[in-house]
């Protein structure tokens, strides 16, 4: 039912800005006095979509809202019910990525676990590199950090030698 919509976030800080979107539709229903039965007032509603909605969001709304047999305020509330129960990757990583990292990203992620999850990006420069990944109760820390702190547990007795061995 909203799939042009979906298709249309990958990141949560995407998703967000839906939300938000979403609530200023819901919010131009009730402006004005021509409120109809189909759940609110649709010029307001349509005037919204076109002027305060990002172009690539208000043209997948339009096309999953032809689809649609609910009342607009019943596509709106389903739609942010459904964005807030996409599961979440949340990605760890020591580095923003830039744009194009970012998109390679979600495009691994939507070849591989699917078109529906979302990602939420996290930076954490004492992760020194590599990534922290948390998915669906998984978790699983690839960083770099603690590869080094295992091997300095792992050993620390030759460590100690050779710095002992250069004084």
């Amino acid at each position: 039912m909203y799939s042009n919509i979906l298709s249309e976030i990958k990141t949560k800080e995407e998703a967000n800005t839906l939300s938000e979107e979403i609530d200023l539709l819901r919010s131009s229903l009730y402006e004005g006095n021509d409120q109809s039965k189909s759940g609110g007032n649709a010029e307001s509603f349509s005037q919204t979509l076109s002027s305060n909605i990002r172009k690539n969001i208000s043209k997948a709304i339009s096309e999953d809202l032809k689809q649609s047999t609910v009342s607009l305020e019943q596509f709106l509330d389903d739609l942010q019910k459904t964005i807030e129960n996409l599961p979440v990757l949340t990605l760890t990583l020591a580095f923003e990525p830039t744009g194009e990292t970012a998109i390679k990203i979600t495009n691994w992620t939507s070849n591989n676990l699917g078109d529906k999850v979302i990602i939420d990006f996290d930076f954490d420069k004492r992760i020194v590199g590599g990534a922290i990944i948390s998915y669906q109760g998984q978790y699983r820390d690839f960083s770099l950090k603690k590869a080094i702190t295992k091997s300095f547990e792992t050993n620390n007795e030759e460590y100690w030698k050779i710095v002992m061995e250069d004084r």
